[in-house]
């Protein structure tokens, strides 16, 4: 038997043991990034969900999560689900091969989170993940961010022209430039 997780005529299907893998790891990332006490709120709501929910159960996602900002929290957490299971700071990390699967299955309940607001026209908003917080701590560290394109691929082109020049191409042991070599020697 399986869960399926939907919203209008898009649907996904996991097995049950799956499904109440993520909703276990929705809740304890929800747990640990709520903000506020209206978020604190939603995390209860689902999980009583979670506690009711029987094998075969499936999770409407308008229907559990009605409201627009409830959508958007739910789809942070799911894209922090994802992260945190590559990162192997939850699960099972004895064991690898559930990993990239539920993964991917955090990330399709993010995307169709957030697919179900577009659908109702709402207009992107930052979602604000830990992705997006490290990348942004990336590029707010990164010297070549005030330089002009211009000037970094002139300075990228050359590099690689130093590189050129810096080590002479030596033939890789066995291949035919390095018989070829041996056989031009003296002899």
């Amino acid at each position: 038997m399986a869960s399926e997780i939907y919203h209008g005529n898009q649907s996904h299907q996991v097995s049950n043991g799956r499904f109440g893998s993520l909703m276990e790891f929705g809740l304890q990332v929800a747990d640990e990034t709520a903000r506020s006490e209206e978020e604190r709120r939603w995390v209860e709501r689902f999980r009583v969900f979670k506690e009711r929910a029987f094998a075969g159960i499936g999770l409407d996602l308008n229907e559990q999560f009605p409201e627009v900002n409830e959508k958007q929290f739910w789809a942070r957490v799911y894209f922090d689900v994802a992260r945190r299971i590559f990162l192997r700071q939850i699960g099972n990390q004895k064991i690898t091969y559930w990993q990239s699967s539920a993964i991917g299955d955090a990330y399709v309940i993010a995307r169709m989170l957030c697919r179900v607001l577009q659908d109702a026209g709402e207009k992107p908003w930052p979602l604000d993940t830990e992705d997006e917080r490290e990348e942004n701590a990336f590029l707010a560290g990164n010297p070549w961010n005030d330089v002009p394109d211009s000037v970094k691929n002139e300075a990228l082109a050359r590099l690689r022209e130093l590189r050129g020049h810096a080590r002479p191409k030596r033939p890789r042991p066995g291949s035919d430039e390095d018989t070829d070599s041996s056989r031009s020697g003296p002899g």
